[in-house]
C-alpha cells in the first residue's frame, strides 16, 4: 500500500464470500489486510479493527459492518467492490 501512497485503507464488498475472497487475495500480494463481517468468529471483529486502528492492518474489508458512525481518522482511502446507486456514499462530509 505504500508504493500508492496510502497506509490505511477501508474496502467495502458486496458479500461475505467477497470479503473472504478480498482479504485472502491481499494478503497473496503481502498486504496486511484483515476482514471482518457478520459471520466473524467470535472476538476476530473487534481484533481486526484494533489491528487497523494501531496501524498493524493497512485494510480493512468488509460488507456492511462499518457504514456509518466507524472512526478512524487516519483512513485515507476507501475502496468500493460493490454495486451502489446512493450517492450519499461518494460525498465528501
Amino acid at each position: 500500500m505504500q508504493k500508492y501512497g496510502r497506509s490505511r485503507v477501508l474496502v467495502f464488498c458486496c458479500n461475505i464470500e467477497h470479503v473472504d475472497k478480498m482479504e485472502a487475495a491481499l494478503h497473496k500480494l503481502g498486504i496486511a489486510a484483515v476482514g471482518v463481517h457478520s459471520r466473524s468468529i467470535i472476538g476476530k471483529r473487534d481484533k481486526s479493527v484494533e489491528a487497523f486502528r494501531q496501524g498493524r492492518a493497512q485494510v480493512l474489508v468488509s460488507c456492511n459492518m462499518f457504514t456509518t458512525g466507524f472512526d478512524v481518522p487516519d483512513i485515507d482511502y476507501e475502496v468500493f467492490c460493490r454495486a451502489t446507486k446512493s450517492a450519499v456514499y461518494y460525498a465528501k462530509v
